[in-house]
């Protein structure tokens, strides 16, 4: 029984104990950190494309009404300098599902897309006729496009599409970001509890392992005092009294 307390393989035993519960313990944790700092960059990366999506919920709308209004201008003043501000102009934004922005072209976001382009497409193909028009004099003809419900309506169907696209793109990130916080949280609230433990846990075992070593010996040095003490009793040939 001592000599095993005190063998190698005793030792072997109590570090391994702490091994079998270090080693998932320390890969809970490698995931945990590793799954929390994923969460963290997509919550940055989600961040600028939130930036992006702002800017440009404010811009698609004055970009339309600057379109609008040269058109408008140039048809009711016959100024050409309207025409050459309107093709100076930046052109409407297109919605289009960047890549950055990490969403599957379908569903909800991908129709609104659909929509908005065939709007888009067809407002230039009759802001070009108009251009055409003003262009040579034809002003009155083109004044009557502008006022004819059908271009009116799809000036109202890109700016609605805009508004849903933008919308949902919005909503579809900020779920996402914290969907992707939560996960963060999760990783720190893991790592927070873990890394004590190990440490109680390696504390406790150490001492353990040291008690146990201690008892040995004591055990060892009690059992050769012992044969000490029985050996020079036998080999004594006088007569003893114990008091």
């Amino acid at each position: 029984s001592v000599s095993f307390h005190k063998s190698p393989f005793m030792r072997l035993l109590g570090s391994s104990a702490f091994f079998i519960f270090l080693i998932p313990a320390a890969a809970i944790l490698v995931i945990s950190a590793w799954y929390g700092w994923c969460s963290y960059s997509k919550i940055q990366t989600i961040d600028r494309q939130l930036k992006r999506v702002i800017s440009l919920e404010g811009t698609y709308f004055y970009r339309d009404e600057a379109l609008n209004m040269s058109l408008n201008m140039a048809a009711t003043t016959g100024d050409k300098a309207w025409i050459k501000r309107y093709e100076t102009l930046d052109k409407r934004i297109r919605p289009v599902i960047e890549s950055q922005w990490n969403i599957a072209e379908g569903g909800t976001i991908a129709a609104d897309v659909v929509l908005t382009e065939l709007a888009y497409d067809k407002l230039y193909e009759l802001e070009g006729n108009i251009i055409d028009l003003l262009k040579s004099g034809n002003n009155s003809y083109a004044a009557s496009l502008l006022k004819n419900p059908g271009y009116d309506d799809q000036r109202q169907t890109y700016i609605r599409g805009m508004t849903n696209f933008l919308t949902n793109v919005h909503t579809t990130l900020e779920e996402r970001s914290e969907k992707d916080w939560k996960n963060t949280q999760k990783a720190i609230i893991a790592i927070m509890i873990l890394s004590p433990l190990i440490i109680i846990i390696w504390l406790v075992l150490n001492k353990t392992g040291k008690y146990v070593r201690e008892r040995a010996e004591v055990k060892r040095n009690s059992g050769v005092f012992g044969k000490q003490w029985q050996d020079t009793f036998y080999a004594i040939t006088d007569g003893v009294c114990f008091l």
